[in-house]
């Protein structure tokens, strides 16, 4: 009997991919894991499932070199082995940081090749700090400018937003780490709403009518204790740093609200008509329940605006 489960394949490239990628390896139900690099000793150290080493017939492993069209060349060197990766997914999720060389250059390619199998593709990505080299911004402007070609939808995660979140000196590990936990929060939110049994769902077929023009995305998600109660976690969701105010100006709205059994209906119309209320009165909009929790809630918002 053919399983019900959409196949979701999220694929790291480059260094700030791998290293988002080890973030959750093996943490997220119905998730697999893809590592894709030029540097070997970075696709060592990462987590994932499956890794590929692209371009090894002309760079030994030894990285592009921050060159866009170095990792270009690498992953066409690597297209049979990415396509047979992929090719039994429902959902691809790129991740890749915008501004170096290996993610900036490939993944285009990873994209096209999962648009062309016709899987529903979605790339999240880093901008780099603002004061990091002139050459790195332009390099993320042109990977960006890219992004409505193959990719339906697209995430972009500020690395300047650290800064405001942190206001306090950390280490870098801390900071990235909060990447890492955004990131995997989307992943887990896309994963609980077309693989779980929710009370009110949303599939694969819904997604990609939603997306069926190249999309921007917004998320923001929040946790809150069953004591503190669902309006809390709604509360942090979008409040969440990297949340913007594109809600304002979205097409479609997706609302993922999870608890336990005792999830009451008036805390659901009160979350859905605050964020109805911020919203625009014309965008979509969609909700998805979830009463498997067994501690807790969570509520996790989704603002889709067109390219």
């Amino acid at each position: 009997m053919k399983s019900n489960i959409t196949k979701i394949n999220v694929v790291g490239i480059g260094g700030a991919g791998c290293n988002i990628i080890n973030g959750f390896a093996g943490k997220i139900k119905n998730i697999n894991t893809i590592a894709i690099d030029t540097d070997i000793i970075s696709l060592n150290l990462c987590k994932a499932g499956e890794k590929i080493l692209s371009g090894n017939s002309f760079l030994e492993g030894k990285g592009s070199g921050g060159k866009p069209e170095i990792g270009k060349s690498a992953v066409k060197d690597s297209e049979i082995e990415i396509k047979n990766a992929i090719n039994d997914s429902g959902i691809v999720v790129i991740v890749a940081g915008f501004g170096g060389g290996t993610g900036s250059g490939a993944f285009s390619i990873v994209a096209k090749i999962a648009k062309e199998l016709g899987i529903l593709t979605i790339v999240i990505f880093t901008r780099p700090l603002r004061n990091e080299e002139k050459h790195k911004f332009e390099i993320m402007l042109d990977a960006v400018n890219k992004l409505s070609e193959n990719t339906d939808a697209s995430l972009c995660i500020d690395n300047e937003k650290l800064i405001n979140i942190f206001t306090n000196v950390v280490s870098l590990n801390i900071a990235y780490n909060y990447i890492n936990d955004y990131v995997r929060s989307f992943i887990e939110c896309i994963s609980r709403m077309v693989n779980s049994n929710n009370t009110i769902i949303i599939d694969l077929n819904d997604l990609q009518d939603i997306f069926e023009n190249p999309s921007k995305l917004s998320f923001g998600s929040g946790k809150s204790l069953s004591k503190e109660g669902p309006l809390i976690a709604y509360e942090r969701a979008i409040k969440n740093e990297f949340f913007d105010d594109s809600i304002e100006n979205a097409t479609s709205i997706i609302v993922f609200i999870s608890g336990d059994k005792k999830l009451r209906l008036d805390y659901i119309s009160i979350i859905e008509g605050l964020i109805m209320r911020r919203g625009n009165e014309n965008a979509i909009f969609y909700h998805v329940l979830n009463t498997e929790e067994n501690e807790g809630f969570t509520v996790s918002i989704i603002a889709v605006r067109e390219n």
